[in-house]
């Protein structure tokens, strides 16, 4: 399979695919530089008109020294800087929900589902149907 059949295959199911993406990661040996993993939610715009905002869900990895790198299924294997992915994407940091595992996990049992969890990003995320 391609990339481009890839994210065909995978549209719409960014939330899920965050938290695929997580219990992958916490699932591995961690390097020592890594501080600790994030499912995160939020809103972001889109770059082609007519600039949708839209809801989305990627994982943050937070290293000792401070950096932050996104990973998100959109740019599979291409770690991207937080600051660099928050700017392109007009993403609001006083908006992102970030949770760790464990609290993803609660968070999907009491939804039965893999996100939106909150009412604004879920506004944001459903703004079309």
């Amino acid at each position: 399979m391609n990339i481009q059949e890839w994210r065909r295959e995978t549209a719409g199911q960014c939330y899920l695919m965050a938290f695929m993406t997580l219990e992958a990661l916490e699932s591995q040996p961690r390097t020592r530089q890594v501080k600790r993993f994030y499912l995160c939610h939020g809103i972001f715009t889109q770059v082609k008109p007519p600039h949708l905002q839209c809801g989305h869900g990627w994982v943050e990895m937070e290293f000792r020294d401070g950096r932050v790198l996104v990973l998100d299924h959109n740019a599979p294997g291409r770690p991207i800087s937080q600051d660099f992915y928050y700017r392109e994407g007009k993403i609001d940091k006083n908006i992102v929900k970030r949770y760790r595992l464990s609290q993803a996990k609660i968070m999907s049992e009491r939804y039965d589902s893999y996100g939106p969890w909150d009412e604004v990003i879920s506004a944001a995320a459903h703004a079309e149907d």
